[in-house]
């Protein structure tokens, strides 16, 4: 008898299964708040091990202690860390983050400006003589033109220094050796040992 003839069954064609992309995301809390507001920005989905290129409210960029490094996302692509917000237009703002090539986007409510003293620009060795041996340095970001200023009191930095005065209503970072109250542009303030945000 003749062997049968087997026929295989055809062979289903191969379909594309398009890739989900995972966009990246970031989260702000609280999401409002007057300038300094301390916030927490936590965002996922980045490019691992990358420092943040950019984070913005408003088109000004977040402030961050002078002392901090530079934030990196973990192995997953995210990140956790703490900013205070800068001087921005009042409103509901776009907050951006930019890593590597990817950017993401939130939004923060600013509530108000900030209130600061009504004086003239002052020299910072004036303005800040109250403080005596107590005050270290002042730290100041500028960001029309996206630069760091400074001026540190020690002797051996006169001719570094980049900070020559204050400007009312401009946020400051100023750095005390232990905790101090005083009154600044004719503000009181309480004051703690470290970094402290002010505006002047």
């Amino acid at each position: 008898a003749a062997t049968p003839t087997v026929i295989p069954s055809p062979t289903p064609a191969a379909t594309d299964v398009p890739q989900q992309i995972i966009e990246p995301s970031i989260t702000i809390s609280p999401n409002s708040g007057p300038p300094r507001t301390r916030v927490t920005v936590t965002g996922a989905n980045f490019e691992p091990s990358k420092g943040i290129n950019r984070l913005e409210i408003g088109g000004a960029t977040f402030l961050q202690r002078p002392d901090i490094q530079i934030q990196m996302t973990d192995e997953s692509g995210a990140f956790i860390a703490e900013y205070y917000v800068p001087n921005a237009i009042e409103g509901n703002q776009i907050v951006e983050v930019t890593i590597g090539e990817l950017t993401a986007r939130t939004f923060f409510d600013v509530q108000g400006q900030s209130i600061g003293g009504l004086g003239e620009p002052a020299a910072i060795q004036v303005a800040l003589g109250v403080l005596g041996d107590n005050f270290t340095r002042a730290w100041y970001f500028d960001n029309a033109t996206q630069t760091n200023r400074f001026y540190d009191s020690r002797p051996a930095f006169i001719a570094a220094n980049t900070l020559a005065e204050l400007v009312s209503g401009e946020l400051y970072w100023l750095q005390l050796e232990s905790d101090q109250n005083a009154t600044l542009n004719g503000l009181p303030r309480e004051l703690v040992a470290g970094w402290n945000l002010i505006t002047w």
